[in-house]
């Protein structure tokens, strides 16, 4: 049991963290996450089936975590190659690989996961806005803090193109965006989707000022696609909700815009490296 405590001209006791059991013998256990002190904190097995059906990018949400180069990235795992997502029961636990350097390394984790009194998930979320989703992403958030070492780790933030390696063990690029080769980038977005290639747009760490671009954030990229001579990307925010002003927008923080306005906005796209050209 972890004590959290606050200051307010005194140490005040606010709360405590129980830290979930250990994974069996031979295999790390999580760490406990030092954040967010003042936020009671306890600990309970997830609820609901891991999967309903193929996992899809609408079943990730981001949590308290600033893992967004996560959540992101396995959502267009999801989307694009469910099955690279490796999350098998093996009696109480579930089964996960992580891949460092290409190798993959064996994770077991159960559903045990820190709640607040309310009961709503802290970290990755299976339900927003009454909507309940399955639990597998929550379950995998926890293998891949238990591989980094914690959950503080994943909370120090991270590139897309690094967490699409980790999740599928394959070299991934990231590209940097400039309008003056917005040609080339949209030759090689189509290139990565029609390969089925899980694709994630970064934005720059100062957005432009009511853009509706959170700063220093990562999106799942859905699809794109060309009509009259303009071409639209279609987004997907993962934190499920807040979109842009003036897109075409659906639920689950979902939203297509202009290509030419995401090349404005947006600073650089990660897919694997195998579907595109050599820059």
């Amino acid at each position: 049991m972890l004590d959290i405590y606050g200051f307010c001209q005194r140490w005040i006791k606010v709360g405590q963290i129980e830290i979930p059991p250990p994974t069996p013998s031979r295999l790390p256990p999580i760490a406990p996450f030092q954040g967010a002190a003042g936020v009671a904190f306890r600990v309970a097995p997830i609820r609901g089936r891991a999967f309903a059906g193929r996992p899809c990018a609408g079943d990730v949400i981001q949590g308290e975590l600033s893992n967004c180069h996560l959540a992101a990235a396995v959502a267009a795992v999801a989307h694009f190659r469910p099955e690279a997502l490796t999350l098998k029961a093996c009696g109480r636990f579930y089964e996960a690989t992580v891949f460092s350097a290409g190798r993959g390394r064996r994770i077991l984790v159960d559903r045990e996961l820190y709640h607040r009194p309310s009961g709503e998930l802290i970290f990755g979320q299976n339900g927003l806005r009454q909507s309940t989703r399955p639990a597998w992403w929550p379950i995998l958030e926890k293998a891949y803090a238990t591989a980094l070492g914690g959950y503080d780790v994943l909370d120090r933030g991270g590139s897309a193109y690094w967490a699409l390696q980790m999740i599928t063990g394959l070299p991934a690029r990231h590209r940097f965006l400039a309008l003056d080769y917005e040609q080339e980038h949209w030759r090689d977005l189509t290139r990565a989707l029609a390969t089925s290639s899980p694709t994630v747009a970064t934005t720059p760490a100062r957005a432009h000022r009511n853009s509706g671009i959170a700063e220093d954030h990562c999106y799942t990229v859905l699809s794109c696609r060309e009509h009259r001579s303009r071409r639209w990307i279609t987004l997907r925010n993962p934190w499920g909700e807040m979109t842009p002003p003036g897109v075409r927008r659906w639920r689950d923080g979902v939203f297509e815009m202009q290509w030419l306005s995401f090349v404005r906005h947006f600073s650089g796209l990660s897919f694997l490296e195998a579907t595109v050209g050599k820059p």
